[in-house]
């Protein structure tokens, strides 16, 4: 198993001087793995720093990647650190958060009143699954005896979207052309795994989502809007539509019409 904290966790690193790797971790700030897969995602906020992450807008952007990251929501966690009745005038703000990150978004929040109640749960954590407690590890260990299962077909269910997340590139023998096809589309910002298996379930391939794009008869607008009313199942279990942002961001990447653009741009200023 490996222990891995965010490299910017300084006062977490006087602490786990030997038990921890440190790491620039793009999402979270401490990351459990075990069998070399990403186990518990841990994002640590003292009430201060929440409340600013907040208002500025940090905080809608950090939820929106970890609740995209793949790994399950009951093994991403929240540890706020401190004491909310020290910003009585935001008490609304944060409890709304909790709230809303229990049970819209179905992730854990936990409280400690100071950094050593932080460094105890961690301690306890890294012991458990360098333990190998079955209390904390049964839910990961039937993961991956569903992950086992290599009749994957087009309409995935949860166990094989989480393995499709955390999938190594470098294990080829893990990859087949579906789940190459969806981690490639994954890479696309905004798109999770789900929404690319839902991409590919209707169309097959990415060659014939670029097929459709490339259909002289459409408007660029239809292009941009094709996928913007396939239906994603959300964390309630209720559906809503891609909308136009992802859909023209997906038809972007996968057309080059971004980089397109800017060559024509760059030409017109040569000459």
């Amino acid at each position: 198993m490996s222990f891995i904290i965010d490299n910017r966790e300084k006062d977490l690193k006087s602490i786990f001087t030997t038990e921890a790797i440190y790491e620039n971790l793009d999402l979270g700030d401490i990351l459990f793995k075990y069998q070399n897969k990403p186990f518990i995602l841990i994002e640590r906020k003292k009430i201060p720093d929440l409340i600013a992450s907040i208002d500025d807008g940090r905080y809608r952007n950090q939820k929106k990647r970890l609740l995209e990251c793949g790994i399950p929501r009951n093994r991403i966690l929240y540890i706020l650190e401190g004491n909310i009745d020290q910003s009585p005038g935001k008490m609304k703000t944060i409890f709304g958060m909790i709230i809303n990150t229990l049970y819209r978004d179905g992730i854990p929040v936990l409280f400690f009143s100071n950094m050593e109640e932080t460094i105890y749960f961690l301690r306890r954590i890294h012991e458990k699954i360098e333990n190998k407690d079955p209390a904390i590890l049964t839910s990961f260990l039937n993961d991956n005896i569903n992950d086992k299962n290599d009749n994957v077909n087009v309409t995935c269910d949860n166990n094989t979207q989480e393995y499709l997340s955390t999938i190594k590139m470098k294990k080829k023998d893990n990859l087949t052309p579906l789940n190459c096809s969806i981690l490639q589309l994954a890479q696309i910002p905004g798109v999770s795994v789900s929404i690319a298996t839902l991409i590919i379930k209707q169309y097959n391939s990415i060659s014939n989502l670029v097929i459709n794009y490339m259909n002289k008869d459409k408007e660029e607008k239809e292009k941009e809007l094709m996928l913007s009313n396939l239906e994603v199942n959300t964390s309630t279990g209720k559906k809503r539509k891609l909308g136009p942002i992802i859909s023209k961001r997906v038809y972007q990447y996968l057309t080059n019409q971004d980089s397109q653009e800017s060559i024509s741009s760059s030409s017109d200023s040569s000459s």
